[in-house]
């Protein structure tokens, strides 16, 4: 595609200019400003952000349809002699994507980095259903004891963590 260094399989996905313009085009639409270094952490990448499954499935997408879409028009390229553009194939793979999300498989995990992601692709969000609601009742203790209330909060285990009590 870019007439540079062997073709290799590692050129053609991740070296070539031609995929690394369509790589950063896509992966934009998710907010990344960076190329990975390996496939392992291309895939792993919505996992570690801790996405929602609709998030994660339109990365998982993503990746498989980039890789085809690069296949197809490296093929276009060698054998049918035709210029293929960068712009189209993005365009392409932009399409695919509402494709994958009209299958209405996961949420989105409802927050504002989710949401950004999905509007930039072009798809509706589908929150998380809200958590079942229980009342929960205080009582006093009896006048001999003293009562303690703590609360605590994790996200990312071992990232940013709190706590708290009242006596």
């Amino acid at each position: 595609l870019c007439c540079e260094g062997m073709e290799t399989a590692s050129h053609i996905f991740f070296e070539c200019s031609f995929a690394r313009k369509i790589w950063f085009s896509v992966l934009e639409l998710f907010c990344v400003q960076y190329l990975f270094q390996d496939i392992f952490s291309f895939f792993h990448y919505p996992l570690q952000q801790g996405f929602g499954t609709q998030v994660q499935l339109l990365w998982w997408g993503m990746i498989g349809v980039g890789f085809y879409s690069i296949w197809h028009a490296r093929n276009t390229v060698r054998f049918h002699v035709e210029v293929v553009s960068i712009n189209y194939v993005v365009r392409s793979i932009k399409c695919q994507h509402l494709e994958i999300d009209s299958f209405n498989f996961g949420c989105m995990k409802n927050s504002v980095e989710e949401l950004c992601i999905l509007h930039s692709i072009g798809v509706c969000g589908r929150p998380t259903k809200a958590p079942k609601i229980i009342e929960v009742l205080w009582c006093s203790p009896s006048q001999s004891w003293i009562k303690v209330n703590t609360d605590g909060a994790a996200r990312s285990s071992p990232r940013v963590a709190a706590f708290g009590g009242i006596f």
